[in-house]
């Protein structure tokens, strides 16, 4: 499986597909060389095609004619996941945009104790990034504490095998 497929199904899998998307899949698929009979039909359906069982038919099709296992869902949503918590940690990636693409995918996954960590960084509710202020009951928000949380979560996820 190559990069661009792997993105594909990273999408797929979190429902952010739309039927335009499988056609533009073929299409960069057909550009890179790879080239079946149910890749160009995929790549020459009408975008607003309003079946979308259609486009995944035939996508899987193109799998199975390029001998491609069909990528395993848990598999590629935590490889996902290390990549943008590498990121974070890399800084490529902005700290609060990670956290909230790695919030976003504790339901799809599966895994909702793996990711329970980053929905409660998204959040923003913990003891642990917060300071209390000299009046009771109120506390403020410290971002130095709470970035030192989401770099430590992210250099964990970077280390954790699934």
């Amino acid at each position: 499986m190559n990069e661009i497929t792997r993105k594909f199904f990273v999408n797929l899998y979190l429902d952010r597909i739309e039927t335009a998307d499988y056609v533009d899949w073929a299409i960069e698929m057909l550009e890179t060389g790879c080239d079946t009979k149910s890749l160009r039909e995929l790549g020459g359906l009408n975008k607003s095609h309003p079946i979308e069982f259609d486009f995944r038919e035939l996508l899987f099709e193109s799998l199975k004619e390029l001998e491609w296992p069909v990528p395993d869902r848990r598999a590629v949503l935590f490889g996902y996941a290390k990549e943008l918590a590498s990121r974070i940690v890399s800084g490529s990636l902005d700290p609060a945009e990670g956290v909230e693409l790695l919030a976003d995918l504790e339901m799809p996954s599966g895994f909702r104790e793996e990711f329970r960590i980053w929905g409660i960084l998204h959040d923003g509710h913990s003891e642990e990034w917060y300071d209390r202020s000299f009046i009771p009951f109120i506390q403020t928000f410290n971002y130095e504490k709470w970035l030192a949380v989401v770099r430590r979560e992210a250099e964990d996820l970077t280390k954790r095998e699934f």
